[in-house]
Formats: structure tokens, sequence, C-alpha cells
């Protein structure tokens, strides 16, 4: 009992002195991406998704197991600072980004062996390297982040 009082007296004395020290004006940092632009109302960048449609790729075993798939569904967002993006002008800034991309993908995943693909870290690192490859396909590009509509394993 008296540890419960004494850890809940120390966590309030934490949060004080954070108070008094960041200030009650305190906010947290901004991603200058999402940062206004000069005009008032008017976002600073567009972002663009490219929905790549579902891809299904055969997963690497060891001899004797049955076939086992890689269902995937990613999504690849971009932020544009062009203008003509932001305003709408230019409705496909990246004519057959999503085929590029897609090619691109489809290479690195039926390389890709079961014990890649199983479980949350297989999902983390399967997205890191899609927005790596993502990244290397349009380096000019702001490439924010890859989303995965779908994934399964069967």
């Amino acid at each position: 009992m008296i540890s419960v009082l004494v850890a809940f007296l120390a966590g309030g004395g934490l949060g004080a002195y954070a108070w008094q020290a960041l200030g009650p004006g305190f906010a947290p940092a901004q991603d200058p991406a999402a940062a206004p632009s000069d005009a008032p109302g008017k976002p600073a960048s567009a972002r663009i998704e490219f929905e790549l449609g579902k891809t299904t790729v055969a997963l690497g075993l060891p001899p004797g197991e049955r076939p086992r798939y890689l269902m995937i569904a990613p999504v690849v967002v971009f932020s544009f600072t062009d203008p003509k993006v932001i305003d709408g002008v230019e409705k496909d800034p990246l004519p057959g980004a999503a085929a590029v991309l897609r090619d691109g993908f489809v290479e690195y995943l039926s390389q890709l062996h079961l014990r890649e693909a199983e479980g949350s870290a297989g999902i983390v690192r399967i997205r890191s390297e899609l927005l790596r490859r993502a990244r290397a396909l349009y380096p000019e590009n702001d490439v924010r982040e890859v989303l995965l509509q779908d994934f399964l394993v069967q």
C-alpha cells in the first residue's frame, strides 16, 4: 500500500515538474510537411495515394512442405509540393507509377521465405523494405509511407 502511494506521489511530482519546465504554452513539434503555405487556407502539399491492388506471391519453403502464399495490397503515399498537383490541375503527377512500383515490389516479395513474413515483425520488415524500394524507384519525389490494406499468409 505504501509503495503504491509513493509511486503515485512521485508520478504527480514528475508531472508538475514537467508542466513548470515546459510551460502551459508548450505544444508538440509540427511536421514540416504539414506546415501551412503562404496562401491562407491552401495546403503546403498534396497527399496522393497509389493503390497497387492485391498481389499474391508464393513464399519460399523448406523442401517437402505444402505451398504457402502471401497476399498483400500495398498503398504508396506520396507528398507533392507542386502547385499544379496541390490545386488539382495535374491529376496524375506520376504516370505509370503504380505499374513501376508493383513491379519493384513483386521482385522483392517473390524472394520471401515463410519465416520472413510471419508475425508482426515480418509485417514491419516487409513494410520497411517496400518503403525503401519505393524511395529508390522515385528518389526525386517525397514517398511518405507504405500502407498495407491487406496482408494474408495462407
